[in-house]
């Protein structure tokens, strides 16, 4: 079966929006030469802090489709694709920087792993395994203060609603679980209490998604949770659409906000200096490579979104975290589909 979804993720992509330089949003004409800081809403550049791109030291070994998490004072890039070897590794950068080293191992190996930290533990609330793309529901912590005693099983996703790759995001002790996959896209949202790990009654449904998503990206800002991007069947199905829930009104559902400009799945997204940052992505019809450099990033006091300096590798099929003081996106795929890297890049905003 893994040959068939293989020969799916290899299609070629054949309809996506335009990236930088390109009339995109609201009709901005935005020069290359001048995209920093553009205004997507109003078609306009505004002088804004400069904001660019540094390489970071590379990844010991290529890897995609892994989940990248701030833990502590470290990076860490866990599971996914080495090539075409699926592995339980987790890579750790320490907080000076500098080179990379081993952290603890996955209890299994996984792919599109939906993970997120929580004070000082780490969680996996579900995952893809296998080269057939089998979604699991099963789930760990790891308390980082007492790592050498290892992953511990914690309450499993409900059976019916288990699923990897989908946007993860983080309110206070709870983690929300956003779409993702299971033999296809689904627009189920589930939270999770963290404070009630063992507890199978720890899992609550959440109202759903308008549609159903598989790699989109998620983030909590402010109080609240949100989604943008994905795909509902292949590469090329993607979207654009930014959706909102706040979890004090719940009865509300989730609510359309102002597009993505570059539809795209397979992103990588992050709140930095207070904006929604979305990075690379798949599905990208106008390049060989089907691989969106474009970063664009989303004010929620506005409700506009920016043109930000694309990636020097363009790359889809990783995270992004804030580590250090900058942007970080290590590893991921430079081709469409399967194409490893272990290139590491950092976005960094002057102040």
């Amino acid at each position: 079966m893994w040959l068939t979804i293989l020969a799916v993720l290899m299609v070629s992509a054949c309809a996506v929006a335009g990236g930088a330089g390109e009339d995109v949003g609201a009709g901005a004409d935005v020069d290359v030469g001048a995209d920093v800081g553009a205004d997507v809403g109003a078609g306009e550049v505004s002088p804004g802090p400069e904001w660019y791109w540094e390489a970071g030291p590379s990844l010991p070994s290529v890897v995609q489709e892994n989940a990248v998490l701030a833990v502590g004072d470290a990076l860490w890039v866990m599971g996914g694709f080495q090539n075409l070897q699926l592995v339980d590794k987790v890579r750790v950068l320490a907080g000076d920087a500098a080179a990379w080293g081993d952290g603890p191992k996955l209890p299994r190996a996984l792919h599109h792993l939906n993970a997120a930290v929580v004070a000082d533990t780490v969680f996996i609330v579900g995952s893809l395994q296998g080269f057939n793309f089998a979604a699991t529901g099963d789930a760990w912590r790891l308390d980082t203060t007492a790592a050498a005693a290892g992953w511990v099983p914690i309450a499993a996703m409900p059976t019916a609603r288990r699923r990897g790759s989908a946007g993860v995001a983080v309110l206070g002790t709870d983690i929300y679980i956003i779409g993702g996959f299971r033999g296809g896209a689904v627009a189920e949202v589930d939270r999770f209490d963290t404070t009630r790990a063992e507890d199978p009654d720890a899992w609550s449904a959440l109202p759903s998604l308008p549609g159903e998503r598989d790699h989109g990206a998620a983030v909590a800002h402010a109080g609240k949770v949100y989604f943008v991007g994905g795909r509902d069947s292949d590469i090329t199905a993607v979207h654009d659409d930014l959706w909102v829930f706040d979890p004090t009104r719940p009865e509300a559902g989730w609510l359309a906000l102002a597009p993505l400009p570059t539809a795209r799945g397979g992103i990588a997204a992050a709140v930095y200096d207070g904006l929604f940052v979305v990075i690379g992505g798949e599905g990208n019809s106008a390049v060989t490579g089907g691989v969106f450099p474009d970063v664009e990033a989303y004010d929620p006091t506005t409700d506009r979104w920016q043109v930000l300096p694309p990636m020097p590798v363009p790359r889809h099929g990783t995270g992004a975290v804030v580590f250090a003081g900058a942007l970080w996106v290590p590893g991921g795929a430079d081709v469409q589909a399967f194409g490893a890297s272990d290139v590491v890049e950092r976005l960094v905003r002057d102040r």
